[in-house]
Parts: C-alpha cells; structure tokens; sequence
C-alpha cells in the first residue's frame, strides 16, 4: 500500500482502524486479494504477537515480584497468606497462558523470565522498603528520612540478587514429580519460597482458597482481573455474594 504523500487522502488505516479492520475481514472471508492491505495487515499480526509476548511477561513479572516478597520480606501469617494467595493466582494465569500459547514459550521462555525478572526485581525492593519500619512516615517529605528511604532501597538491593534464581517451572509449579505435567503443584515452589511458606503452614502447604478458574476461549493475557475491584467496591461485592476472597489492597500493593 502507498504511502500518504501531501495532497492525497490519508488512507483509511490511519484515520479508522475499526472500518478498516471490518473491511480487511470481508476481504479474507470473500478470498478477494486485491482488497487485502497487506502492508498493514502483517504489521497487525505482528503486534498482536508482541502484545500477548508482553502479557505473559507481565505475568512473569507478578508472579516473580510475589515470590521474591515471600522470600525476602520477614512478615505475619496474615500478609503471607495473602502473598501465598496472589502468587497462586499469578502461577494459575501464567499456567493457563502456556496452554494457550506453548510455541511462544518454547521459543521465548527464558527471555521473557529474564525481562520479568528485572522489572519484579525493582518492584519487590521498592515495595519492601516501603514496608520496612526504619523507612519511618515516607508521607513526610524532609531531607531526612528521604536518606532513609534511599538507605533501606540499597539495602534491600544488595539483599536480593542480581540475577533470576527462579526458573519457570518453579513459577508455573510444575513438579518433576509429575509425569506428565499436567496442572500446577500447590506443594511445589522454589526452595527458599517452600521453606517459609512452611514454616508459617505446615507440611501439607495446602492453600486455603480454590483454584483460579481457566479463562474463556480467546484468553488474552492483558484482559481485565475480575477479582480485582477497588476497596469499598469490593467491600460491597462481597456482601451481595458477588465476589470471594479477602479485599483487595491498596494501591501501593498493586502491580505498577
């Protein structure tokens, strides 16, 4: 397809994608190849690969972030348990992300671990110092404790290591007890991960909430989390019988 030149009409991909993308439909429904935008239509299927090769790593990145908070991070059984639950939610999504796009995991696997490592790495420090009661009232903004703030961010970052300790079975819980590997082990995490989690736990290390349920035909890995709702939102959710679980945190507990 020619490219808009100064005095032409822009082409109809630049100024409407959605009747575009209508007609490019009817073309490859009607086998009609002289309508198809070739040029466009590639780029298309092109961002839609690096879009789904973006969620899976942001799942990567959530469930990493998790774990490395469980590790690291010395708290109550309470936020643990709420740790355990969310990085159990991150394992189901990334497991579910594999079954529908395996090719994209045996090509890209260990990259896309690397990438999400390096971005929950950041993450789980950040969210740790934040945590850590030497940080003091961070709301204040004085000279002093935003020497401490730095002081603790550095701390946690000679504590956590450079490189992925992780590997993606460990992520997904895919046992090597299993053969074949079917579905997520609730038992089976990285070794550091397993320990504390059995220790506030228990042996058995059984999870006290269901498994996350498989998405819909179609699953794309950016879709909205259904149970994930502002506070008062789910506060009121919950009462109807709408939503499970315990409430949602706040803002500084989300992934950003």
């Amino acid at each position: 397809m020619a490219d808009h030149t100064v005095g032409s009409e822009p082409p109809l991909y630049a100024t409407d994608r959605w009747t575009w993308s209508r007609q490019q439909q009817e073309a490859l429904l009607e086998r009609d190849l002289d309508a198809i935008d070739w040029e466009h239509l590639v780029e298309e299927i092109r961002e839609f690969a690096d879009s789904l090769r973006q969620g899976c790593v942001y799942l990567a990145t959530r469930s990493i972030r998790w774990l490395l908070q469980i590790e690291h991070y010395p708290v109550g059984p309470k936020k643990l348990k709420r740790w355990h639950e969310r990085a159990w939610r991150c394992r189901m999504d990334l497991h579910y992300a594999r079954q529908e796009c395996p090719g994209l995991f045996q090509r890209e696997g260990e990259a896309m671990l690397a990438e999400g490592w390096k971005y929950a790495r950041k993450i789980a420090i950040r969210k740790m110092a934040r945590l850590d009661a030497r940080c003091g009232n961070l709301r204040v903004a004085t000279v002093y404790q935003d020497s401490i703030w730095k002081a603790r961010r550095a701390s946690w970052d000679r504590e956590v290591p450079q490189e992925c300790c992780y590997t993606f079975e460990e992520l997904v819980g895919y046992s090597p007890r299993q053969h074949p590997v079917r579905e997520p082990d609730p038992t089976y995490w990285p070794p550091a991960v397993q320990r504390k989690l059995r220790e506030a736990f228990g042996p058995e290390l059984t999870p006290a909430y269901p498994d996350r349920k498989a998405p819909k035909r179609g699953w794309h890995p950016l879709r909205p989390d259904d149970t994930v709702w502002p506070p008062g939102v789910a506060k009121v959710l919950r009462e109807y019988g709408l939503l499970e679980g315990e409430a949602d945190t706040t803002d500084d507990e989300q992934l950003v």
